[in-house]
């Protein structure tokens, strides 16, 4: 398989994790809901609507590409383990610091081919 163009991988995905950013920062701006998803995890609107933003966004660019989300069914994650490429998605990475409200907070997305990481943003 050749390897995809990156700057071009890059650039697709830039508009979906600003409008991400959006979504998150409208949850911020609003007394929100923390869940615990257990072990001291927590979790907010603002996680679930941004992965559900991306993970759609990305399965549509690219197509029958396994994604690995933090925020969505880790059933869904075996098939990365044999792809030859995968996206690797933390929606809101820092949500402790989201609920602290102290902004040390971002949306996180990786690419990796053949087990390596090779684009991010």
């Amino acid at each position: 398989m050749v390897s995809r163009d990156r700057s071009a991988l890059v650039e697709a995905l830039v508009p979906l994790a600003r409008r991400a950013a959006e979504l998150i920062l409208e949850v911020y701006a609003t007394p929100f809901e923390v869940i615990d998803k257990g072990g001291d995890d927590p979790v907010t609107l603002a996680d679930r609507r941004a992965n559900a933003l991306l993970c759609e966004g990305i399965e549509a660019l690219f197509p029958g590409v396994p994604l690995v989300a933090e925020e969505s069914d880790p059933a869904t994650f075996t098939r990365y383990t044999s792809a030859p490429e995968a996206f690797f998605i933390d929606p809101l990475d820092g949500t402790r610091e989201f609920v602290a409200r102290n902004g040390e907070f971002v949306v996180m997305v990786g690419f990796a081919e053949h087990g390596r990481a090779t684009a991010g943003l």
